[in-house]
């Protein structure tokens, strides 16, 4: 089976916990990162540990490898660091060779940008790096192998931001990073697993086609990359969706939101506060119509069947009317057919 964990919202929503629930599950699972990269922040919580993954996927605490494919960015410091202080799980990270690499000189750039523009980014560097690739000034895990190729193209990095960098030290760094993981492409290893999860980035309401620009990711957060990683690699078996919302809206990060009070409780194991880059971690009663229209907006690119996720039910008083009201929504769009594509929705609170 294939699952792609989609979230229906400005990021949050529980797509770690979703993708570390199936990883629990199903045999002989590989999660799949088909989007984001060093900017994710995905929250898992078991009896021993409470984790999150930036650097390596939800699934990592079930025993789940993760692939990362080249629509990702990676940080190979930060992953270093993340795969060190999850060793007792030996965790097992995987990357294409064309995944791109975060330098010093993009989470700079991130943070200068910051500075006037105030978007509301996490400050990683995962926009700029992705820019600077579609600008064909091009760093990836593969050029790591070549000692001339990679410290040639740093060289043409530093001259498009204008700025300079330790690129010796750099190199260093990124030759131990791909001692530490493997590097392959998923059509080599894919007959090893019989479960495929995608692990989703961000939410819907960010992508970067749909979302409110210029406060959106640099990526597509519907399933439509794990589609065209899909159809390419001819990856085996039924593709199920699963659609992820809590039970209220949350936005980290500017742009627009919904300036409502709301009285949560039970959130003692609540990961996002307010930092210097994003702000303050805002939340909003659930608007049904905005989460049926960012279902719309994946359905645009994933006509697969889909089942609804709604997390964070032990945080709202009122939870199970939203649960009602939103399932009774989505079971009523019509807008693609007569017959609407969400009819015997199952939903997971």
């Amino acid at each position: 089976m294939i699952y792609i964990v989609t979230g229906l919202g400005f990021g949050d929503e529980g797509k770690g916990v979703t993708t570390n629930f199936l990883s629990q599950t199903l045999t002989q699972p590989l999660v799949i990162r088909y989007g984001g990269g060093n900017q994710v922040g995905h929250t898992v919580t078991t009896d021993a540990l409470q984790h999150v993954h930036h650097h390596t996927g939800a699934g990592t605490l079930a025993g789940a490898p993760t692939f990362y494919s080249k629509y990702c960015t990676v940080d190979p410091v930060g992953t270093i660091n993340e795969l060190e202080a999850l060793k007792s799980y030996q965790p097992i990270a995987i990357y294409d060779p064309g995944c791109m690499l975060v330098t010093p000189l993009d989470v700079w750039a991130n943070h200068e940008f910051e500075k006037v523009n105030g978007h509301g980014s996490v400050g990683v560097g995962f926009g700029k790096t992705v820019e600077r690739n579609e600008k064909h000034f091009r760093l990836t895990v593969l050029d790591i192998y070549n000692e001339f190729l990679f410290k040639s193209k740093c060289k043409q990095i530093e001259t498009y931001y204008g700025n300079h960098f330790d690129i010796e030290t750099f190199y260093k760094e990124c030759v131990y990073f791909i001692r530490q993981v493997t590097v392959s492409k998923l059509w080599s290893i894919k007959s090893n697993y019989s479960n495929f999860i995608f692990e989703g980035h961000q939410g819907v309401l960010l992508d970067e086609q749909y979302g409110i620009f210029p406060h959106v990711t640099r990526s597509k957060t519907t399933g439509f990359n794990a589609l065209r990683i899909i159809q390419k690699e001819r990856l085996p078996g039924r593709i199920q969706t699963y659609l992820i919302t809590r039970c209220y809206h949350t936005r980290h990060g500017n742009g627009p939101f919904f300036e409502a009070p709301i009285e949560l409780q039970n959130t003692q194991w609540e990961t996002n506060s307010y930092n210097a880059h994003q702000g303050k971690f805002r939340t909003a009663p659930l608007d049904i119509e905005l989460v049926c229209q960012a279902a719309h907006y994946d359905l645009m690119d994933n006509p697969n069947p889909r089942k609804l996720v709604i997390t964070c039910c032990d945080q709202l008083e009122y939870a199970d009317e939203v649960v009602k009201q939103l399932k009774d929504g989505l079971n009523a769009m019509e807008y693609f057919s007569n017959s609407s594509p969400y009819s015997g929705l199952k939903v997971i609170s």
